[in-house]
């Protein structure tokens, strides 16, 4: 087995484990090998799970996978002291160079391609790592993809990009805009369309949060009647904490 895996040093106590649980950083039922691999790999990166930069979510299939929030594929990258900036995202590039920006897009439609470009200190010298992305890969027309497809899609050309400038600290770490996409893959399952997006702050939002503080319902019971995003997943989680620390 990988030293990963056995090395007291990337164990978590049964209490970290506990308190990581509770606070839906990791799955309460997670096998105490991918526990032990989730602490390894945050060690390794530098990122703290208790300050939620860096989680570890199901994707189905028996399968985990580490998962980090917003800007957190750069934040690791930043951190090996070779990250170099990047180029602004380029939309349908052509092999004469023309492409195009977001303004050039109308509400409604989309780009075809999204090329990032990541920029990595090699020997002292600004080496461009550059990756293209096709949208209709990607963009499935569910969840965060109806409401800001053009972020989305940016997001999944960078991660893509950062992943080729800085392997060794970012394969095998999934992004926001790429859960569904590889839930798909790890159950051989695609998410279910046709749900409506549970948004914060909205009426159904404050049901679903007392419904899991009174134990009506569960999580998953959620999600098959909405399309829950993580970062609402995350509210969801904060909600019911402090719904269940002010009602006895």
């Amino acid at each position: 087995m990988s030293n990963l895996v056995t090395s007291e040093a990337n164990r978590l106590t049964t209490a970290e484990i506990a308190e990581l649980a509770a606070a839906g950083i990791i799955p309460a039922d997670c096998p105490p090998a991918q526990v032990a691999i989730f602490a390894g790999v945050c060690r390794s990166i530098g990122l703290d799970p208790r300050l939620k930069e860096i989680e570890l979510i199901p994707l189905g299939g028996g399968k985990y996978a580490p998962y980090v929030r917003k800007d957190g594929l750069r934040k690791i990258a930043s951190r090996t002291g070779d990250f170099a900036g990047f180029d602004p995202i380029k939309f349908d590039l052509m092999p004469d160079g023309s492409h195009k920006t977001a303004a050039c897009f109308a509400r409604g439609t989309m780009p075809i391609t999204a090329t990032a470009t990541v920029y990595r200190l090699v020997k002292g010298n600004r080496c461009p790592f550059t990756v293209t992305v096709v949208t209709a890969e990607f963009n499935k027309g569910r969840g965060q993809w109806t409401a800001m497809p053009m972020q989305m899609i940016s997001k999944v050309a960078e991660a893509h990009a950062l992943r080729m400038a800085f392997p060794e600290v970012t394969n095998g770490i999934i992004d926001e805009a790429e859960i569904k996409t590889a839930r798909e893959i790890a159950t051989g399952i695609p998410a279910a369309p046709g749900k409506p997006v549970l948004q914060v702050g909205t009426e159904s939002f404050q049901k679903v949060v007392v419904a899991l503080s009174k134990g009506i319902a569960t999580l998953e019971q959620a999600r098959s009647k909405f399309d829950i995003s993580e970062d609402v997943q995350l509210a969801i989680i904060d909600a019911v904490n402090a719904y269940q620390e002010h009602v006895p």
